[in-house]
């Protein structure tokens, strides 16, 4: 029943058509169209750079400590929260927004976690694909590398799917799991090294950010896209063994608890 939900290669096509309508809808009708997937990161980069890197003149602990490597710095640490946090802010309505669909049995209710997923993926490779070229602008060279970016990123999905999977039957149950997890992306705004590399922070204390997951795969994209090294192959096998466990224990749990959902909804 797990890999039906890791591997719903039956419901392709399902899938493709909810999270195609997914990210239509965010844009339908706006001027800048699919531009925002990229104005939306650059925006917000600009608003975090004034406020620390000008108004707090904070400064990025290592060798060039450029405004323009600080910013993509910072921005690399976005791209891979905005992913965390648009996925979790989304998942509680995946089920509960759809009743329709649960009152279906013939519909496998377990994909609409998926298409939220796949969308907020999509804005990812947007600002992945604009932190490359801006770095490749900036440094004038291309590192061999970042061929292995989709397997520092890659374990984001599952990890994703895990927690919106574990989130949205919640959600069905528990009407306040929007303002859970909505504290929740805010406080691991801060909890997670976007703003800061974990290795300015004592040794016990990255031990504990360590535990975020998200933490080492922001850390492991700078490595691989800012600074053109290889990841630390250890860091990105823990972490997609923690994301697959995440998913495999997600999984489960929806399954175990979405017999009740046509009773609550």
């Amino acid at each position: 029943m797990i890999l039906k939900y890791l591997f719903p290669v039956a419901h392709s096509r399902l899938i493709r058509q909810f999270t195609s309508r997914d990210i239509n809808n965010q844009y339908r009708g706006s001027i800048a169209g699919l531009g925002w997937a990229f104005l939306t990161p650059l925006l917000m980069l600009g608003a975090y750079y004034f406020a620390f890197r000008i108004a707090f003149n904070t400064r990025w602990p290592s060798d060039d400590d450029s405004d323009i490597n600080f910013a993509l710095q910072i921005y690399a640490g976005l791209v891979i929260y905005n992913l965390f946090a648009d996925s979790l802010r989304r998942a509680p309505r995946a089920i509960s927004g759809h009743v329709n669909f649960v009152k279906k049995v013939v519909f496998p209710i377990e994909i609409l976690p998926w298409s939220i997923v796949l969308s907020s993926l999509f804005h990812t490779m947007t600002g992945l694909l604009t932190l490359i070229v801006i770095t490749v602008l900036d440094q004038r060279s291309i590192s061999i590398s970042l061929i292995s970016l989709p397997i520092v990123v890659g374990s984001m999905l599952p990890l994703m799917l895990g927690l919106t999977w574990l989130i949205s039957s919640l959600g069905v149950y528990i009407r306040d799991m929007s303002q859970i997890t909505s504290l929740i992306t805010r406080v691991m705004l801060f909890l997670s090294p976007v703003f800061f590399p974990l290795k300015i922070l004592p040794t016990d204390l990255q031990h504990w950010l360590h535990v975020n997951p998200i933490a080492a795969v922001i850390e492991q994209t700078r490595i691989v896209i800012i600074d053109g090294r290889w990841p630390d192959w250890e860091v990105v096998a823990i972490s997609w063994l923690t994301a697959i466990i995440i998913a495999c224990l997600g999984a489960y749990w929806f399954n175990y608890v979405r017999k009740g959902f046509a009773d609550v909804l």
